[in-house]
């Protein structure tokens, strides 16, 4: 399961070198490189050797001894640590006055008395003070009340992870000079955090009016912070991050404190190899480190770009694990384990800190240094592929771009040794917003610079331009206050930036991107003294009052109070561009009915029919709003309205939209009048999330392939004399058949086609779907009944009426592989057609990190088949082949890697890509489900349209809509995925974004709408 910290096992490896103690210097390469051979292994498949580059290490060897060393104390807020092991019992903190109150605590635990008992006869304290910290504190509650005293947690924080432990023994391995205060944060679940109701800092849960188990990852850390605060912190390590929408006030107010009272924190950066920060990395004032490898290149998981301070060792790290927990790289040895991740460099440069304070370096000099210090980020080298008893082959590993962070590498001797001067950084490190209204030619934006060390009274000179020269990127204008006469220390200054856009004449046009770069040069008395990026945020506030020719309103009536609108989003009529909402809401008062309307688009406006309140013959509060369909069912030339709930009946299910549930179906003609409700709930198998629709006589019923039982009816002798009687459905074995439901809506299935077998359903286009003709796959095995083989043959058929035929223009599908084991998904349609959807792609894993994809296309007839891998396969695997596009001349597929977002065209074989901007916590099938498939009309190729995915703003992964488009040179010489400012859409108050895309036909593709109240905001996707 994955972990809401950053715990990375990006990189991990394992090398057989026997170990009696962190003493061994030779394995602990962060600390000393000699150019030594490091192991990785990526995965159980995969083993590389990394050669190391003399001199890629911290640089600490070589300090001078020092006098009267000041011992500082550092607050590790992780997993907790273990305090019993014997490279770090010596450095634990200790709260002297308290060990007796603790004592009793641990002793009243082992005597195996109930451990809320314990906790009111031991931890009786004053308010606002954590009662027996002896040793330190776990902020997590463990299913406990709060103290006597309403303070959350306990003295108990044993690591049950090994990450805290891993974190500490890296610390102690820079410097002994250190008191360790272990701050327990993260648990077994980590997603079950404590939630304070202010942003008070006093320890005590009294302030917050209460207690509760919601909450998120960040308002648990900030009482980490608080305590660290209380307990004398000078230094704070946190190896571990979350992302904006998880943040909270109370996390804001901590950090902001302790960076008020000199204390110093330093945090990783994340292992998502994306320049899209975690927070607290991107809070101002943390020290923010990415990982870099033996080589000196920065790892290929570590995040990158200019709001990352430092790089730090962070691939294969040798450090302490607790003692009663198994090495998994070094079977066999106790207490030691390697680890690699943003987490293992950050402690790094936490322990550069410390190293540095008791060398009686003030705080206020610690970031300058550490910046001015560091030395320029490696050239990477080729990797050895093969176990380490082998030659092994070289293999090419180098990234296909260049990672920038703001300094360099960590390099302490430089550090110390710098002498004070003025340096002008960024004082802010999260990217500026640009609100834009897609009328104006003009924008601008502000960013802030701090002077973050010696005063200057020289002429500085700030100069910018963008970072990319592509006329696509607003030009600079002009740069307000760039001329500087002085500057103070730590003082900071404003500058505005004045951009126009020139790409276009009319600012709807533009085909600028969301995310702009700036490249920011600062000159003190004409020679250059530093360079970095500024970055900024386009983005579209959706209003009632903007306006441009791609925009339109529609006028609409209020939602009625506890409804809500659901596109129809599977339209089968001629009426591509009428596209209706289902007004839709649970009776407040009766469980057992639905509360229903139709919000129907007519002469250019939305106009509600009546609510209706319909018998729900099971539980509503159990069920979920599966489909909405438009279409001609009985044939009579009037389209109908289709509406299909599941219903899940333990409670479970409906959370996780698993298990078995019941399908309701309500069936309205054009004016919304009842004409069926039906439930289907047979227990031979389970209609899918969306069927097609078969003719059965003169009417459409749904109709799938699907896993189940034979349908088969057990005769009463009485059928001789010919009268019938309902029959009995038998048991038979599980196989995969072809269903649909009769004319009475009774489950039925088609007959297999002589020796070939019906294995799928190809998506059909709307002239079929109208038509009732179904395109299915049908597998024809290659072997015997006694002997089957593993490979078939595949035809195409056509099913109606319960009969299917072989499509005989369509001959044997030339394809060797199995279309049966792997994932089918719909292509979308890029050519100019009603269809929303083109054909069938099935795909799925063809070797170690990569997928093979095989694209039907039943308009062209042809078939389109390609495996395809990682552009840094490497170090990166191809997850998922999350969405495919076709049209008569193009095919490709988005390809999710572990850490990228990259589309293949199948057919040129060029790749466009760009950072998944992914963050760890995230689960991997999470992540994907959250990029849904769209296309966008090509403004530069009228009739054809581009392939797409898009993040809703209710997936709070982004700051509004966020569309990302490949665009693909002609010559291959541009080849890269963008984020259009003019799609970058975020509703601002008054208007509320409707999430699904809205299919307007072949002209207009899709768009985008926003509820405004009393009008529907409609924005045409166009790029």
């Amino acid at each position: 399961m994955k972990k809401i910290f950053v715990i990375t096992l990006c990189l991990v490896g394992y090398q057989s070198f026997a170990v009696e103690g962190l003493q061994h210097q030779s394995l602990r390469w962060g600390l000393k490189n000699s150019g030594q051979t490091i192991g990785i292994d990526l995965n159980p498949l995969q083993t590389y050797r990394m050669l190391g580059v003399a001199g890629q290490d911290i640089d600490i060897s070589t300090l001078p001894k020092k006098v009267n060393p000041k011992k500082i104390k550092v607050a590790i807020l992780d997993t907790g640590i273990d305090y019993s092991h014997p490279e770090l019992s010596s450095l634990i903190y200790q709260n002297a006055p308290k060990c007796a109150a603790f004592n009793t605590y641990r002793k009243c635990i082992q005597d195996g008395t109930d451990e809320t008992q314990c906790r009111t006869d031991a931890l009786q304290s004053p308010a606002n003070v954590y009662p027996a910290d002896c040793l330190g504190w776990s902020i997590l509650d463990k299913g406990l009340a709060p103290t006597p005293s309403n303070i959350i947690g306990s003295p108990d924080f044993a690591d049950t992870v090994g990450h805290g432990t891993h974190v500490a023994g890296i610390i102690a391995s820079v410097t002994n000079d250190i008191e360790i205060i272990p701050v327990q944060v993260i648990g077994d679940a980590p997603n079950q955090p404590i939630k304070p109701y202010s942003v008070d800092l006093s320890p005590s849960e009294n302030v917050r009016n209460g207690y509760s188990n919601a909450g998120n990852l960040s308002e648990r850390i900030a009482r980490g912070i608080i305590y660290a605060m209380n307990s004398g912190a000078q230094v704070i390590n946190l190896s571990l991050g979350w992302p904006e929408d998880q943040d909270s006030d109370v996390m804001k107010d901590a950090i902001s404190e302790a960076e008020r009272r000199g204390i110093i924190i330093v945090a990783a950066a994340g292992n998502d190899s994306t320049s899209a920060l975690l927070r607290p990395c991107q809070y101002k004032g943390v020290i923010c480190v990415a990982a870099h490898r033996p080589d000196g290149a920065l790892a290929s998981f570590s995040n990158f770009g200019y709001g990352v301070d430092i790089a730090a060792p962070g691939t294969e790290i040798l450090s302490t694990i607790p003692m009663h927990i198994r090495s998994k790289r070094m079977p066999g040895f106790i207490g030691y384990d390697y680890l690699s991740g943003t987490s293992q460099a950050t402690p790094f440069v936490t322990g550069a800190v410390a190293e540095m304070l008791s060398r009686g370096v003030l705080p206020k000099d610690i970031y300058p240094r550490l910046i001015l210090g560091a030395r320029a980020i490696g050239q990477e080298t080729n990797v050895i592929e093969g176990p380490a008893n082998t030659a092994g082959r070289v293999v090419n590993s180098k990234s296909a771009y260049v990672k920038n962070i703001l300094s360099g590498l960590l390099d302490i001797k430089n550090a110390m040794t710098v002498s004070e001067q003025t340096l002008i950084l960024p004082a802010d490190k999260d990217a500026q917003s640009i609100i834009w209204d897609r009328k104006s030619l003009d924008l601008n934006f502000t960013f802030k610079l701090k002077n973050f060390w010696k005063a200057s009274k020289d002429q500085i000179k700030i100069e910018i331009k963008p970072t990319q020269a592509d006329s696509i990127y607003p030009g600079v204008v002009s740069l307000e206050g760039s001329d500087i006469k002085s500057w103070g220390s730590l003082e900071e200054k404003t500058l505005k930036v004045n951009l126009r856009i020139r790409d276009q004449k009319q600012a709807y046009l533009s085909r600028m991107p969301s995310e702009l770069a700036y490249l920011v040069t600062v000159k003190i008395n004409g020679k250059v003294h530093r360079q970095f990026e500024v970055n900024a945020e386009v983005i579209v506030s959706v209003s009632k009052t903007m306006q441009d020719p791609e925009i339109s309103r529609i006028a609409t009536i209020s939602r009625p109070q506890n409804m809500s609108f659901s596109l129809v989003d599977e339209v089968y009529d001629n009426r591509q561009a009428a596209r209706d909402y289902l007004v839709v809401g649970p009776d407040m008062r009766n469980k057992k009915s639905v509360n229903l309307a139709m919000n129907k688009f007519m002469n250019g406006a939305y106009q509600m029919t009546a609510i209706q309140n319909l018998k729900f013959d099971g539980a509503f509060d159990l069920a979920v709003l599966q489909q909405k369909i438009r279409l001609d069912i009985d044939q009579d030339g009037r389209s109908e309205y289709i509406v299909r709930f599941l219903e899940y009946p333990d409670q479970d299910g409906l959370q996780s939209r698993r298990g078995e549930y019941i399908d309701h179906f309500y069936i309205f003609d054009e004016n919304m009048n009842l004409k069926k409700y039906f439930k289907y709930n047979d227990y031979h198998v389970l209609m899918p999330p969306k069927p097609q629709w078969m003719k059965v006589g003169n009417e459409l019923r749904p109709a799938w392939v699907g896993k189940g039982q034979e349908v088969r009816k057990v005769w009463s002798p009485l059928d001789l004399l010919g009268q019938t009687e309902p029959g009995q459905v038998m048991q038979t074995p599980m196989d995969i058949r072809f269903y649909y439901l009769d004319k009475d809506f009774a489950l039925n299935q088609v007959a297999n086609v002589g020796d070939g077998r019906i294995v799928d359903i190809i998506q059909p286009d709307i002239q079929s779907v109208q038509q009732g003709l179904v395109s299915v796959l049908v597998a024809k095995n290659l072997g015997t009944e006694i002997k089957p083989s593993y490979s078939n043959n595949f035809y195409v058929g056509q099913v109606s009426n319960g009969q299917v035929a072989i499509d005989r223009s369509f001959t044997a599908l030339n394809i060797n592989r199995n279309l049966i084991d792997t994932y089918k998904d719909n292509t979308l349609n890029l050519g100019s057609s009603s269809s929303e959807t083109r054909g069938t792609m099935w795909y799925g894993i063809e070797a170690h990190q990569s997928q093979r994809v095989t694209m039907l296309d039943l308009g062209e007839r042809k078939v389109t088949d390609k495996v395809m891998s990682s552009q840094r396969a490497i170090f990166d695997t191809a997850l998922a082949v999350h969405s495919g596009f076709q049209s008569g001349r193009r095919a490709g597929v988005f390809l999710v890697t572990n850490s990228e977002l990259e589309y293949h065209d199948m057919l040129s074989n060029q790749v466009a890509t760009r950072s998944l901007d992914r963050y760890s916590f995230y689960g991997s099938d999470v992540f994907i489900q959250l990029q849904f498939p769209i296309t966008v009309v090509d403004s530069k190729y009228p009739g054809e349209k581009l392939p797409a995915v898009f993040r809703t703003e209710g997936s709070r992964l982004s700051r509004g809509h966020k569309f990302s488009v490949p665009v693909m040179s002609q010559n291959g010489l541009e080849q890269k995925i963008v984020v259009p400012a003019k799609l970058r859409l975020k509703a601002e108050k008054g208007c509320t974004a409707l999430d699904a895309p809205v299919y307007l036909g072949k002209d207009s593709g899709y768009a985008m709408d926003y509820y405004c109240g009393d009008q529907i905001l409609r924005v045409l996707l166009n790029y």
